[in-house]
């Protein structure tokens, strides 16, 4: 589900759009990833096309929480932040090839940066892994 609690699957993603995963407790490199991409779309002219963000932290990160995580990042009105129970995200991040390992101590999730750029149709089109820096020219090359 997202911030305004609708359910989300990729079959609604009917437009070019970014997915990412982060998680709101992380004070690093999740919230630059979401700053970079959100510049990154203005940068390749195309400040308005959906980004999907994925908790890896949905035992924090529950439905409730989402509209104030989406304002914490300052997403925009076609943007969402995912999150459900956990064996949903789960299914969710292996479907996207996503690892992550989670500190029974401190609760933080440790995955790696990564982006991914989805087709009209929801399928992945470009995958960036470890590093967004990429992302402005594959929006700008995607958009041709």
């Amino acid at each position: 589900v997202d911030q305004h609690g609708a359910s989300i699957v990729r079959a609604d993603v009917t437009q070019p759009s970014i997915v990412t995963v982060a998680f709101s407790h992380c004070e690093t490199v999740c919230p630059t990833t979401v700053r970079h991409i959100m510049s990154a779309r203005i940068a390749a002219g195309r400040p308005s096309m959906p980004l999907f963000i994925v908790t890896v932290d949905p035992w924090r990160d529950t439905a409730e929480r989402l509209p104030t995580i989406a304002r914490q990042w300052a997403l925009t009105p076609t943007d969402h932040v995912l999150s459900g129970d956990v064996a949903a995200v789960a299914r969710t991040l292996d479907a996207l090839g996503v690892g992550r390992s989670r500190d029974p101590n401190t609760g933080d999730v440790a995955h790696a940066v990564v982006v991914l750029l989805l087709d009209g149709r929801g399928r992945v089109t470009q995958r960036l892994d470890g590093d967004a820096s990429g992302l402005t020219a594959a929006l700008v090359a995607a958009a041709r």
